[in-house]
């Protein structure tokens, strides 16, 4: 199969966790589908975090194109948006936080395997 190269584009993954109250943000860019080497990290972005309220927390650069806030009092119910600025464009996501779900009952049962 004849793959073709292109320009190595902005990869942005980023975890917001109701259990540490930490944000992760992995900016790197796209490689080659056949290149062994690592993914090039992006390590000179602006990355923030804003609430509903607009209040702006900026991510620290920890460096391998990692940048995080920690201790950060998440709330249920409020939409953040991540701004990402890397190599003279803009990113932005948005998403709304809701309460985890409170597990009432939870149960297995054994199969037998079959070959079908």
């Amino acid at each position: 199969m004849d793959l073709n190269e292109s320009d190595p584009e902005i990869v942005i993954e980023g975890n917001l966790s109701y259990n540490d109250g930490e944000l992760e943000v992995i900016i790197s860019k796209t490689s080659s589908y056949f290149s062994t080497a690592p993914s090039e990290k992006v390590e000179n972005a602006l990355v923030y975090l804003v609430d509903d309220e607009e209040t702006l927390v900026n991510a620290k650069h920890i460096g391998q194109g990692i940048y995080k806030v920690e201790d950060y009092i998440i709330r249920s119910g409020v939409e953040y948006s991540l701004h990402v600025e890397a190599e003279g464009r803009e990113f932005v996501a948005k998403s709304t936080l809701h309460a985890p779900v409170k597990l009432d009952s939870l149960s297995y049962e054994y199969q037998n395997s079959s070959r079908f």
